[in-house]
């Protein structure tokens, strides 16, 4: 029975046993004791390809801290990783080291397509909900816009329909059909409200055709000033605010649709005459390229909050739940749409203590 297990090194050793009574000793003689790099880098690799790991690798043996033998050095890098064997089969004082490229790159490196696939999947997914995001809430404003629209629409339609049938009940229950006077003012009362709700459809109208192909302009030649003043003149008459007219040509001459560019002027003031200041100043201006109308008031009803959406169809300006003046919202996009369709602009300027609307229109 084995009981006690002793390793000597070298030959003096084991021969010093033998002076020893009662001991029977078992010799195992290592003929070749030099580590085979020959047969270890097959064991490496197989070790290696058992683990699924493609990877390049160097070794070193070495002794008393110097390299006694060494495999692949040439591909070491900064950033490669190593370990050291602490196999009890290496000779005191020698050691075994093995280097390796960094295993995080590699995975890194191998995973970089699908890396980049599931971020582009994952943005993809972000963009979509921000869009999904966008579009409900433009569906909203959408909602609003129309429960506003409904509802001016059918104040503004409401107030010239009852007076109509006021005048109408009037002539026949109050026997004013003799009385002439009366029945002309009746008469008179009936055909403006019928007037005003012509205009209204009209307006809607317009605002249909004014998104389609189907608005043909009619442009002509036509002095600029003129149209102008007499714009102004009319307005005038109508309003007590203080309009003044100013330009630095005389004669300003231009190739428009006058019906059009006479709808856009007259609705571009009258936006200004309901929601504007006490004054207001119309200039013309023109260079060799383009004309311009400016519209200023000295009002503050406009902020720059509303300045992107003063354009779009159907918007108005808010005031909690009230407006002091009915309308559609189709006035000032009436008037973008057709500088737009003559190939010109129109924007809005807002100061501390002035709007201004600048609408261009080419000469040709």
């Amino acid at each position: 029975r084995l009981t006690q297990v002793k390793v000597v090194r070298g030959k003096k050793a084991a021969d010093s046993l033998k002076l020893v009574k009662g001991i029977t000793s078992i010799f195992i003689s290592i003929h070749n004791d030099t580590l085979n790099f020959e047969k270890l880098n097959p064991i490496i690799n197989n070790e290696f390809k058992r683990k699924q790991l493609d990877i390049t690798f160097s070794l070193k043996h070495y002794k008393n801290d110097s390299i006694f033998n060494a495999f692949n050095t040439e591909i070491e890098n900064l950033d490669f990783l190593k370990t050291t064997s602490k196999s009890t089969f290496l000779k005191q004082n020698e050691r075994l080291e093995i280097i390796y490229p960094n295993a995080t790159k590699i995975i890194l490196k191998r995973s970089a397509f699908n890396l980049l696939l599931s971020t582009i999947l994952v943005l993809t997914v972000i963009s979509c909900l921000f869009y999904l995001l966008k579009i409900i809430k433009h569906q909203q404003q959408l909602a609003e816009v129309k429960h506003d629209l409904i509802s001016n629409i059918t104040h503004e339609f409401k107030t010239p329909i009852a007076t109509i049938g006021v005048s109408n009940e009037s002539i026949q229950n109050f026997n004013v059909i003799n009385d002439k006077e009366k029945t002309e003012t009746y008469l008179d009362m009936s055909n403006n409200q019928l007037s005003k709700l012509n205009v209204m459809v009209e307006k809607l109208l317009e605002t249909a055709t004014l998104d389609s192909d189907s608005l043909k302009l009619k442009k002509d030649s036509y002095n600029i000033t003129n149209i102008l003043e007499s714009i102004v003149e009319k307005y005038k008459i109508q309003t007590d605010k203080n309009i003044n007219f100013t330009t630095s040509i005389d004669d300003v001459s231009a190739k428009i649709d006058a019906f059009h560019f006479d709808n856009a002027i007259n609705n571009v003031l009258d936006n200004a005459i309901k929601y504007g200041g006490d004054n207001i100043n119309i200039e013309l201006s023109q260079n060799p390229i383009a004309f311009t109308v400016s519209i200023s008031d000295d009002g503050n009803s406009l902020t720059k909050a509303n300045k992107d959406k003063i354009f779009e169809k159907f918007y108005r300006v808010q005031k909690g739940n009230t407006h002091d003046v009915k309308g559609f919202g189709i006035g000032l996009y009436y008037a973008k749409k057709i500088a737009d369709k003559h190939g010109g602009t129109i924007h809005l300027d807002i100061d501390n203590s002035q709007t201004i609307f600048k609408i261009s229109f080419p000469n040709e």
